[in-house]
Formats: C-alpha cells, sequence, structure tokens
C-alpha cells in the first residue's frame, strides 16, 4: 500500500514537471490536484505508521510484557521515522506520562479521538480491547477503501472549477465571434448556443461572472491550502482549536449533520461508558468521563447533563430521555437493571452507532460522486453542444449560399 501511494505520488510530480514544461503557467490550474495526490500518499503512509504502532502497543499488553523495552526492541526493528517515533513513546512512557498522554505528545499520526479513548480505556483498566477496536476499525477502512475519502470529495469539487472555468472563458471570447460570423451569414444562432449567450449576458449584467471569478479562485486557494495542511498534518503539532469548537457547533444546529455527529459521538460515549461500568466506575462518572473525548460541543453538553440528573437520583432512562438523547438508547437502557445488564446495552449501542454512522457516510459516499459526475457531464455536454452545433449550422448555412447540394 505504501508503495503504492509512494510510486501514484512521484508519477503525478513527474507528470507535473512535464506540464510545466510543455504548457507553462497554464498548469497552476492542476496544482489543487497535485496537491490532493500528495494529501492522499500522505494519509496513505500516516496510517500504516500509525497501525504499526497501535500494533506494538497492543502486542506488548497482550503478552504483558514492559511497555519500555518491548517499544525500544520495535524500534531497532522499523527505523526511519517509525522507529523515532517509538523510541520517542518509550521515552516518554518511561518517564512516567500515562499512555494517551504519551501518544498526543510523540506520535501526531495518532489523531485526537484515539488518543482520547486510549486514555480513557488507560484509566478503566480495559487499554487491551480499546486497541484492538482501534485496528479492527483501521483494517475495515482499509478493506472498503475510505483511505482516500477525502480526496474523493475534493477532486469533483476542483474538475467543477475547471469546468465552469471553461464554460465563462467559452462564453466571454469564443461565443460572442461566433455570434458576430452568424450576424454575417443572416443566420439565427442555435437555440442550445444562444441559451449559453444568454446566460451569460445575464451573468455579466447582474454582476454574477466577476462573483464567478473570485469564487473559483477562492476554492483553488482553499482546496490548495486544504490539500497542503492534510500532507503537513503529522508535521504540525496538536493543539486545541476553538475555531474546531465553532465549527461544531454550527453543524450541530443543522438536522442533517446533528443525526451523523450524534452517531459518531454516542458510539465513543457507549463505549467508554461500557469499560467503565464493567471495571465498577459509577455511571454518572462513566459519562462524565466519556465527555472528554472529541465530542460536538451540544452532544457533550447533553450528556453532562445526563450525568448530572443521574447523580441527582433519576433512573438512568428518564435522566437521557429529559437530557434529549435518543429514544432508542432511552428504551435500551430502561430495560436494564444491574450494572452488567448496563454495560451489555451499553456496548451493543455502541456497536449499533458505529454501524450506523458507517451506513450514513457510505451512503453520501455513493450519492456524492455520482451526483457530482451527473452534474459535471451536464454542463460538459452543454459546452460541447453550444460550441459545435453552430459550426454544423454554419456548414450548412456555407453550402446553401453557394448553391452546393
Amino acid at each position: 500500500m505504501i508503495v503504492r501511494a509512494v510510486l501514484r505520488f512521484w508519477l503525478m510530480v513527474l507528470a507535473y514537471v512535464i506540464g510545466l514544461l510543455l504548457f507553462g503557467p497554464l498548469t497552476l490550474v492542476a496544482t489543487p490536484f497535485v496537491l490532493m495526490i500528495i494529501w492522499d500518499a500522505a494519509t496513505v503512509v500516516r496510517r500504516s505508521r500509525r497501525d504499526a504502532i497501535l500494533g506494538y502497543l497492543d502486542q506488548a499488553v497482550r503478552l504483558n510484557h514492559p511497555l519500555p523495552d518491548v517499544l525500544d526492541v520495535a524500534a531497532i526493528s522499523e527505523g526511519g521515522l517509525t522507529g523515532r517515533r517509538l523510541r520517542e513513546l518509550s521515552l516518554a512512557i518511561g518517564y512516567g506520562e500515562s499512555i494517551g498522554r504519551a501518544l498526543e505528545k510523540t506520535v501526531p499520526e495518532i489523531d485526537q479521538h484515539a488518543t482520547q479513548l486510549i486514555a480513557t480505556a488507560e484509566r478503566t483498566g480495559q487499554l487491551g480491547p480499546t486497541l484492538r477496536r482501534l485496528l479492527d476499525h483501521d483494517r475495515l477502512v482499509q478493506g472498503a477503501g475510505r483511505q482516500g475519502v477525502w480526496f474523493e470529495w475534493l477532486y469533483p469539487v476542483w474538475l467543477l472549477g475547471c469546468v465552469l472555468g471553461l464554460l465563462v472563458t467559452l462564453a466571454v471570447f469564443i461565443m460572442p465571434k461566433i455570434e458576430l460570423i452568424f450576424e454575417d451569414y443572416g443566420v439565427a444562432m442555435p437555440p442550445v448556443s444562444q441559451s449559453l449567450l444568454d446566460a451569460v449576458s445575464f451573468a455579466y449584467d447582474s454582476g454574477v461572472i466577476p462573483l464567478t471569478r473570485a469564487m473559483l479562485l477562492l476554492a483553488w486557494l482553499i482546496i490548495s491550502l486544504v490539500a497542503t495542511a492534510g500532507a503537513l498534518m503529522p508535521m504540525l503539532p496538536r493543539r486545541h482549536s476553538t475555531f474546531r469548537e465553532m465549527l461544531g457547533g454550527v453543524a450541530w444546529q443543522l438536522p442533517g449533520l446533528r443525526s451523523l455527529i450524534t452517531a459518531r459521538g454516542l458510539n465513543d460515549v457507549c463505549y467508554s461508558a461500557s469499560l467503565s461500568v464493567r471495571s465498577g466506575v459509577p455511571l454518572h462518572r462513566a459519562l462524565v468521563e466519556a465527555t472528554q473525548l472529541d465530542l460536538n460541543p451540544g452532544l457533550r453538553r447533553r450528556v453532562l447533563n445526563w450525568a448530572d440528573r443521574i447523580e441527582a437520583g433519576e433512573p438512568i432512562d428518564d435522566a437521557a430521555r429529559r437530557a434529549g438523547l435518543p429514544a432508542l438508547l432511552v428504551g435500551m437502557l430502561g430495560s436494564a437493571q444491574r450494572d452488567h445488564a448496563v454495560a451489555d446495552v451499553f456496548a451493543f449501542l455502541s456497536r449499533y452507532y458505529d454501524g450506523r454512522f458507517s451506513r450514513a457516510l457510505m451512503m453520501l459516499r455513493g450519492a456524492f460522486l455520482p451526483g457530482a459526475t451527473i452534474l459535471l457531464g451536464l454542463l460538459v455536454g452543454w459546452i460541447v453542444l453550444a460550441l459545435f452545433t453552430p459550426i454544423v449550422t454554419l456548414i450548412d448555412a456555407a453550402i446553401n449560399t453557394s448553391g452546393l447540394t
């Protein structure tokens, strides 16, 4: 997988250099695409490094071996950047850091969501199952081909920008000249070509063309910056982002996104709560512990409200209902009376919300790409018809004028 990603990266760089030599500045249009290829390759390498480090941790925990010793041996075996990450992790753990905190400080390839799950599992004594869960999830992601999902989402956006730029160029520089030729022959423009001219005239009169140019330039810059940031993510320090919290608050207000956010967050909350309850932690403390995970601010407030109500003496299901949590969670918890039954229900709910979130993402991904393909096909078809229909019409007019049959 890493070899394919690196090979794809160098082939794209070679194609980009050849394009610069042959076409000059026009090749700059492809810059976002090149950066997305780099991002995709960096994501594959980063995920492989993450899986290797988590795999060594999982082996050490399952075999009950000292973590620093296992990591030191693994660092010698791996070498390169992965070996350096393992040595730094071993030193951090040897100096007394918790595993979650040490991963957060020394292994930027492991995201905040995973480090917080590991930290929670370490506090509840369920580190082994959590590491295996993260590794199994990564294998499922790789098996479903979701490594380059952001590349697949950004590529149609970039291509749409290129098509719109071509449309504006044709309408501004080529179609008016064709219109003058039609006036000389005294022939009416074909309807599809006239529709393109009318759309451009309306766009100019209403100021849409300058706005479109500005939006295309902005989209070009945003995609380039996003792809560059994604490729450089392992080299950037991890910081808490207030801007991310603000975006989470906005996303929580959108009904379509709220269901996705709720499913993803409750998956982690229910998994963390099941581990804590099995370890003998009171439920309200388990829920407070779960809010330390990477949750949306809106969902975090509801879970904290749920924990406060349980601590105040309310039944689990009534507290969940009054906190605004989903009806399925409320109904399932209403049937659980003992601690081990509550833990089993939480484990089931974690699997349910994980599957629900994965199915929703697959459905969105499956609908977006065909929709973008259809839209781009319609735009390209409109451009082709608007460009070639006048040529056929002019040929017919020239034949009739010359008297040829």
